[in-house]
């Protein structure tokens, strides 16, 4: 390797020190000259040949082991829906639809009419925040509109 001529390392040499010569410790010393392997880096840096002479753990491959879950529920099903039954849901009848160009709607003032794709009579269609959940017809109560449920659509809780 490279030698570093650097000016000599006297070092305690312990292992030669005797207790019973009375001498102390710092009355022996070593002369040594530091080769770069004998420096300390940073990192760890390694050759092939003592790559190659690490010996390698056998990797254990295992199946997971996952405990089971009881899947029947000691809440019933009035006890669940109390859980939810105060989140506000914003429930939406649809009168009808209809597709204008935007140089048509330009010309919309008071008194334009827009007819609409439903027939007079025909069920209007219910939204639970945005979801199709049923239809209706139209009822008045005081002066307020309001729908009567006609259909419930059963696949809305798929």
């Amino acid at each position: 390797g490279e030698s570093y001529k650097s000016e000599e390392l006297k070092t305690d040499n312990f292992d030669n020190y005797s207790g019973d010569t009375g001498g102390a410790p710092n009355d022996i010393v070593q002369d040594k000259t530091i080769d770069s392997h004998e420096i300390p880096s940073k990192g760890i840096s390694m050759n092939d040949k003592q790559i190659s002479s690490i010996e390698k753990e056998p990797v254990v491959i295992k199946k997971p082991e996952f405990k089971t879950f009881d899947t029947t529920t000691d809440v019933g099903y009035n006890e669940s829906i109390d859980l939810v039954s105060d989140i506000p849901v914003e429930i939406t009848a649809e009168l009808g639809r209809t597709t204008k160009k935007i140089g048509e709607i330009l010309e919309y003032g008071p008194g334009t009419v827009i007819e609409l794709d439903k027939l007079v009579g025909e069920p209007l269609n219910i939204y639970a925040n945005g979801k199709y959940i049923a239809k209706g017809e139209v009822v008045v109560i005081d002066d307020n509109f309001g729908i009567r449920i006609t259909d419930i659509d059963n696949s809305y809780g798929k």
